[in-house]
């Protein structure tokens, strides 16, 4: 009698229906079983099952029971050591017998008999056929939507980007300019005035760029080439003024020392009358 098996009210005596989890396997096991003998293809090999039979694999109970094959094996080592099941361990695969299969899974002394299976089976089937029905119907629909959605949608043309909204997308960008900076050993205001200087070239220049990806890889590379010129010349300007002021320090020093020897010219203290104390008078 397939489509259904029978669960025994008995089970929530067996130490099984203690757990949740092992209980939900069990049952996995009694579902997957043959109801009757039957020849199937598993893996590209003919197998004959007996009734309460099944065959399967540590990967494909792992997927059914949600967790990983030590646990899987370690659950089949517990049924089959309360003589639950048998394994048969195969090369590639694994025959699971359910002991005492008849024993609780028979229709004998059951009032659900072939009538009210037949019904119970009849509205299962036209519960799926209108369930299918449902789902084409609504898919259907969806598909529709979507084929309406894209007809309706216009192209976007996106228009090439400002200078201006070049430079605010490249220094809204708070933390990579921070970073960037910080890089290239420059503050953020002189950053600021040399990438000016960078979209004043572009507009002599007349660039355009196509996006703001563009055109913020185009700033950066340029910004990097200002920012070398402008570390050359500050360098520059700070070694003249280092020079003038080490010779003007020098010329100082020569104009003390030839004053010392009395020359009026260079001599700070020429002209200046000196007195001396008369010790004679009374």
């Amino acid at each position: 009698m397939p489509g259904y098996v029978f669960l025994h009210r008995d089970i929530d005596r067996h130490w099984v229906w203690s757990d949740g989890r092992t209980a939900h396997r069990w049952m996995d096991l009694i579902i997957q079983a043959a109801w009757e003998n039957k020849t199937t293809f598993f893996g590209g090999v003919r197998i004959e099952l007996k009734r309460g039979q099944l065959v399967t694999t540590t990967r494909l109970l792992m997927a059914r029971w949600r967790t990983n094959p030590k646990m899987v094996l370690k659950v089949l080592d517990m049924f089959e050591k309360d003589k639950m099941i048998r394994c048969k361990k195969l090369s590639d695969m694994t025959i699971i017998t359910i002991c005492n299969f008849d024993a609780y899974q028979s229709n004998v002394n059951t009032s659900f008999d072939q009538e009210s299976y037949r019904v119970f089976s009849a509205e299962i089937e036209g519960a799926g056929k209108h369930e299918r029905k449902r789902q084409r119907k609504q898919t259907k629909e969806n598909n529709k939507e979507q084929e309406n959605k894209k007809s309706k949608t216009t192209t976007v043309v996106e228009s090439a980007p400002t200078h201006e909204e070049v430079f605010e997308d490249f220094f809204n960008a708070q933390i990579a300019v921070e970073t960037f900076c910080k890089n290239e050993s420059i503050d953020l205001e002189t950053c600021k005035q040399l990438a000016q200087e960078v979209l004043n070239d572009w507009v002599l220049r007349d660039e355009v760029h196509q996006t703001l990806k563009d055109g913020r890889e185009h700033l950066l590379n340029q910004l990097r080439i200002k920012i070398s010129i402008y570390k050359r010349e500050q360098k520059r300007k700070h070694d003249v003024l280092e020079k003038k002021g080490t010779g003007s320090h020098k010329q100082d020093s020569r104009g003390m020392e030839s004053g010392a020897g009395g020359g009026s010219e260079t001599n700070p203290l020429a002209g200046v009358k000196h007195y001396t104390a008369d010790l004679t008078r009374d």
